[in-house]
């Protein structure tokens, strides 16, 4: 997939006008004309910022890759099997967003594209046709979140069938030419680094409420705001309401027996079930919510029959607790609208994936009968996931153990995504977390390796990393830069690959370099960077740690940081060693020795037995398990403390640890308090499973979180993936590449577990069954990788 030389001849081309508005919509079309079949038939494509592509009426593929407007991404498609003698025709629904967001940054409005033909190439330029798709509202619109991009209207009036052969594009405008490298975009362009995303068919959804509703504020600003303030009236789902609003919920032709059958219920024959919603004069509209029966990620679909001008609004989201969705909820807008055309309407949200478990529909405007036919989701998924076994004698285990698998699944895409429903971003920490679960789970070497080069080219002038990548945000989170750095020799530990180190060794240096300047001579600690308005000093999301305290003084030292400094010191080393330059490791590592010592001896207070995790001019204060879990998983204690510690981690005065940095409770616990650890991991996450969570929450507070946006799939919290097999199962790599590994499983309170792990060179199965005598282990391992038994 090397070969680019026909992408970088053809041209960048738009639509011709000087002005370009963000979330705009462009239609491109092409005829070829080919006297006979080719032997292959390979199209490129690259989009700022998204795009459909079609060749004879059939989808060839969708999705550009998240990446940055200087160096953009192509996506690469087989499409022999789509072309025929004769005229051929190529259609492009292309998407320009044109802000920055958490998930984007913002570049230059442009497609360019090239289909190889044996010998000949047809390349995008100016006798390319385009026109802007009048079905969409281009320009500003409300924004779902900060993160994720605006909100879509939809005007299927307008529509245009711009993929159709036998539209008529003869008044469409030419393509205008774009000078690549505008602006400073544009200047490379490489092959995608995951695959493009697999696009599944409808999945099955089901009726869980239904009613009225009395519109309240017409002319609120969002859809979402519009919605949220309909005031809902509930009639059960299939109540005696259904003779009203919902006439019928019977299959064409069925009989009036099956009308208390759900309404998106598929059967053997692939047929749903219909609903008709008469219109009720006194009420607004009417409204239904749809169950898609988990947490899934992917484009919103629907079908149905209505008379022009109905308007269809729908919301998404993960709560049904209210007894609706929480459509707008602290000024975000998880809605969009569209309005229909007279007749059948077949619509699928085109661009914006969304992730959540329910859809809120209101319909209003309607005059006759809408026959709904189905509303629900289209997934999108990474394809070529593998996932690795796991089961023990616990069927709770098991339980979160899916539940877990699914949690990582949902966020994993362009990128890894820290939550699908709210902001679907790649973060260091976060992303730390999924990849380092993901290598037990699924292998996903690659595609963590993609996530973290994303997040090494955000680095900052101040040596610092963007808060998110591909993006320009407001302020940025230290730590994470420092956690950056631990993933990158977590990556290579697992995967025995170097690259990424390779690639930014040398910016690890600069951004060591500007830290170490920032030395406190008397404490021999480290000052973070300075606390302003562009550096969060946040830790986790927990009172004193999460970085709001307006009254933190100037100067003050922080046992987090240093300790998470401590962590990154140490990886980088460990990167050195494999790389042959002991020496700078050595230098390294003897700055970190007195690190840990300085942190002991700074921030221990002997009458609260335990880490403080401030000092600020001889004063001590804070008392946090995150400080005490770090210090014990690094190892900076002495003996006397760590031994208090150990048995005193969860001691009442302590605030809590979070669900997001559980993973250094484990390293601080295992091998050391297994019984304790076991305990604590399936507590929290059976408290989950007991309630009908089908992925992992963001905090154990669930949805009442962040003043009712608490997420309830957020992957950072996927750790029982990582702990089942590492622990449970016992695998564990000693060098990169799973080259040497160890296998010391913890039995506890399980009488059997079996498992594997991906490796580079194929998978490590273990199984154990405890026995009278202790455990009867068996380990299987490729070739490639010695199992160390000492």
């Amino acid at each position: 997939m090397n070969n680019v030389t026909e992408l970088l001849n053809a041209d960048w081309i738009w639509l011709g006008t000087e002005a370009v508005p963000p979330h705009q919509y462009v239609c491109f079309r092409k005829t070829i004309k080919l006297e006979t079949i080719p032997d292959t038939a390979i199209f490129d494509i690259s989009v700022d910022s998204d795009f459909i592509l079609t060749i004879n009426e059939v989808e060839i593929g969708r999705g550009q890759f998240s990446d940055y407007p200087q160096e953009k991404t192509f996506s690469r498609f087989d499409v022999i099997s789509h072309l025929r003698e004769g005229e051929n025709f190529i259609a492009i629904l292309a998407y320009y967003r044109g802000e920055d967001f958490s998930d984007h940054r913002a570049g230059e409005a442009g497609l360019i594209a090239s289909l190889r033909l044996d010998d000949l190439v047809v390349s995008s330029n100016n006798i390319w046709k385009c026109a802007p798709h009048p079905g969409f509202a281009s320009g500003p619109m409300p924004k779902v979140t900060g993160q994720q991009g605006f909100t879509t209207k939809f005007d299927a009036r307008n529509d245009i069938d711009w993929a159709s052969e036998k539209l008529n594009d003869n008044d469409w405008l030419f393509a205008e030419t774009k000078a690549s490298g505008t602006k400073g975009f544009w200047k490379k362009i490489t092959p995608r680094p995951v695959p493009v995303l697999d696009f599944h068919p409808a999945i099955d959804a089901e009726i869980v409420t239904q009613g009225v509703f009395i519109r309240k504020t017409p002319d609120a600003e969002s859809t979402a705001e519009i919605m949220q303030n309909d005031a809902l009236i509930t009639k059960g789902a299939f109540a005696p309401f259904l003779k009203e609003a919902f006439a019928s919920f019977t299959k064409e032709g069925a009989s009036a027996s099956l009308q208390q059958t759900p309404l998106f219920s598929h059967h053997a024959d692939g047929a749903p079930i219909v609903a008709t919603l008469k219109p009720i004069n006194e009420y607004d509209g009417a409204y239904f919510i749809v169950d898609l029966g988990r947490e899934e990620v992917g484009l919103i679909s629907f079908t149905l029959d209505a008379p022009a001008g109905t308007l269809i609004e729908f919301g998404h989201g993960e709560h049904l607790v209210d007894g609706r969705v929480r459509i707008h909820l602290g000024g975000r807008n998880f809605a969009d609208s569209y309005i229909c055309r007279d007749g059948e309407n077949s619509y699928t949200l085109p661009f914006r994936r969304i992730g959540g478990r329910y859809i809120e529909v209101h319909v209003s405007n309607f005059t006759t009968p809408v026959a709904i036919k189905y509303f629900g989701l289209r997934p999108l998924t990474l394809p070529n996931l593998t996932t690795c076994e796991f089961s023990a004698s616990d069927t709770m285990l098991n339980e979160i153990h899916k539940m877990s698998i699914h949690t990582l699944k949902c966020c994993m895409h362009e990128h890894y995504e820290d939550t699908p429903w709210r902001e679907q971003s790649l973060y260091a920490f976060d992303s730390r977390n999924q990849a380092l679960y993901g290598y037990y789970a699924f292998g996903n070497y690659d595609f963590a390796a993609a996530s973290f080069d994303l997040l090494g080219r955000g680095i900052r002038d101040d040596g610092l990393l963007e808060l998110c990548a591909p993006a320009k945000v407001s302020v940025t989170i230290p730590i994470f830069s420092l956690v950056w750095i631990t993933e990158l020799a977590e990556h290579w530990m697992h995967s025995g690959e170097s690259t990424l180190f390779n690639k930014f060794k040398n910016q690890i240096q600069t951004m060591f370099d500007i830290i170490f300047a920032r030395f406190d001579s008397g404490s021999q600690l480290y000052l973070g960077p300075l606390k302003n308005a562009v550096n969060w000093h946040f830790y986790e999301w927990v009172p004193g740690l999460d970085g709001y305290d307006p009254d933190t003084p100037e100067g003050r030292l922080d046992a987090p940081y240093n300790l998470f400094l401590h962590e990154a010191i140490a990886s980088y080393a460990q990167m050195l060693v494999w790389s042959g330059n002991e020496s700078e490791a050595e230098s390294l590592t003897m700055r970190n020795r007195e690190l840990g010592e300085n942190i002991d001896k700074c921030f221990w207070n002997d009458d609260e037995q335990c880490l403080n995790t401030f000092l600020s001019e001889d004063k001590k204060y804070g008392t946090h398990q995150l400080t005490q879990a770090l210090a014990l998983s690094e190892g900076v204690l002495s003996a006397e403390h760590e031994k208090t510690l150990i048995s005193g981690l969860n001691d009442p005065k302590l605030v809590k640890m979070t669900l997001s940095s559980m993973l250094y409770l484990q390293k601080a616990l295992s091998g050391k308090n297994d019984a304790e650890l076991f305990e604590i991991i399936h507590d929290n996450w059976s408290l989950m499973v007991k309630a009908g969570a089908t992925t992992c929450w963001e905090t154990i507070d669930g949805d009442a979180a962040f003043d009712t946006a608490g997420s309830l799939c957020h992957a950072w919290s996927a750790l029982p993936v990582y702990y089942h097999h590492s622990t449970i199962l016992g695998i564990k790599p000693l060098s990169p590449g799973f080259k040497t590994f160890e296998v010391k499983p913890y039995v506890g309170p399980l009488t059997h577990a079996k498992g594997e792990v991906m490796t580079p060179y194929g998978k490590i199965s273990v199984e154990w069954t405890k026995t009278e005598n202790g455990i009867d282990l068996s380990v299987d391992a490729p070739n490639e990788c010695a199992r160390r038994t000492s």
